[in-house]
């Protein structure tokens, strides 16, 4: 069977100015969210999504744009498909020397490119535990306006061919030189993909306009689509991956013990 991977982020790359509650600026997280959907499935998912945007009477699902109610309805229709879904989570603040190795032109660009990377690595874990041969699989990104992709492929397949550590060396599994880039408008499927992504980003968004309580929602709906351990349940380090950790997100308390209990079993709310 053949799978197509569509990749799409929440917040922004930026770096240098990062937004708090005194000043603007980048956001303070970036998420980036993956959907395997099975190529026999694609057309029927399309017309899915067709009929959500005549119920919800929207001419697109991008979910920054859409109500709560709309946005939680989304999630609940997506989680009925058969799909799988993957994502990273990253805060700016604990980047640290790595933010340093990658002061000067293009810092954003590198940054971008090694979420993908660690996003990728997530997805090439689920194809090395299931046995799917990188020729069947077809990763499509939602193009950002100005981003070089020709730049990132080249960089994914410098760190597939010289991996650093265990995890770099799943990247063997996929062909960089294969990955597209696309517009929202020309393939609507990347819109479960800015789903995925959103609903990481609002559980660890803190910001005015949510009277700085975060939303779990989005996600809960989700939950059961993400890659788990068959063992544990658990879908941090399988499906999910937390940059650095939960407790490094600095989080409140509430919202740190649910991103905790993402390592045990998928079933406990």
């Amino acid at each position: 069977m053949k799978y197509h991977f569509f990749i799409d982020e929440s917040g922004d790359q930026g770096l240098d100015k990062i937004r708090t509650k005194e000043r603007g600026g980048a956001t303070e997280y970036m998420t980036m969210g993956g959907v395997l959907i099975p190529d026999t499935h694609l057309n029927r998912y399309r017309d899915k999504l067709d009929a959500i945007k005549s119920i919800l009477k929207r001419e697109d699902l991008h979910c920054k744009e859409m109500s709560h109610v709309q946005v939680a309805y989304f999630a609940r229709e997506i989680s009925k498909l058969r799909l799988q879904c993957f994502a990273l989570i990253s805060k700016k603040e604990t980047l640290e020397d790595y933010k340093e190795n990658i002061e000067g032109k293009g810092q954003a660009q590198k940054y971008y490119n090694k979420c993908s990377q660690i996003l990728l690595e997530r997805l090439c874990h689920f194809l090395e535990v299931e046995k799917i041969a990188s020729e069947d699989i077809s990763i499509k990104f939602e193009k950002m306006r100005g981003h070089n992709y020709s730049q990132m492929r080249k960089y994914l397949s410098i760190v597939r061919e010289h991996p650093k550590d265990k995890n770099a060396a799943l990247l063997k599994h996929i062909e960089p030189f294969s990955i597209e880039a696309l517009d929202k408008s020309d393939e609507e499927l990347l819109s479960i993909a800015d789903l995925v992504a959103y609903s990481c980003y609002q559980m660890v968004n803190y910001s005015p306009a949510n009277f700085y309580t975060p939303e779990q929602r989005y996600f809960r709906e989700l939950k059961n689509k993400f890659w788990k351990d068959k063992d544990t349940g658990g879908i941090a380090n399988f499906g999910l991956n937390i940059f650095k950790g939960p407790r490094q997100l600095k989080l409140d308390e509430c919202e740190e013990q649910y991103f905790l209990k993402l390592y045990n079993r998928v079933g406990k709310k």
